[in-house]
């Protein structure tokens, strides 16, 4: 078995990855822990503050690819994961941010990555994250009579908060 096929990424709880070594630098800047490993992955905690630079460089300074952000309702707030892949490496580098329940913000980065607007739109849509300077923050999924400040995806949504009952025209 050759080094390649042990090689699984980085070790819980360190902050730098194995695959690929040059990942090491930025992640340990950014604060970022390693929570898990796989056979080419791995999945990062990252601080809010830390997120968006970490992206940034990550994408366009390392050979990342945005391939989607995930977004997660957990108790304090929304979890939002960026997977990055690093083709040419084989691997992906999931950059997990907890955004707090009490400001419900993220700094968006469609600014500087344009292919994340409707991925950020739809994460507003349905967990209510703000990104903050997104260049159109509106509604993409939900009905524009859909209530204000009411989420589907949130553990506490129930179906008679959401979208307004229309009548069958016939009765």
């Amino acid at each position: 078995m050759s080094t390649a096929d042990t090689n699984h990424g980085p070790t819980p709880g360190s902050t730098e990855a194995a695959c690929p070594p040059r990942l090491a630098q930025p992640l340990r800047e950014a604060q970022a822990h390693c929570e898990s490993t796989g056979r080419r992955q791995a999945m990062y905690r990252v601080p809010i503050e830390c997120a968006v630079p970490l992206l940034r460089r990550l994408i366009e300074q390392e050979g990342g690819r945005l391939a989607t952000v995930t977004g997660i309702d957990v108790r304090d707030g929304t979890e939002l994961i960026y997977h990055v892949c690093f083709d040419a490496d084989h691997f992906t580098a999931n950059l997990k941010v907890l955004v707090p329940r009490t400001t419900d913000t993220m700094e968006s980065i469609t600014p500087w990555l344009p292919g994340a607007e409707f991925i950020e739109r739809e994460i507003h849509d349905l967990l209510g994250v703000k990104f903050l300077n997104h260049p159109r923050m509106e509604r993409l999924i939900l009905s524009d009579d859909w209530p204000e400040g009411v989420y589907p995806l949130r553990r506490g949504f129930k179906k008679e908060d959401g979208r307004p009952q229309t009548r069958n025209p016939g009765s």
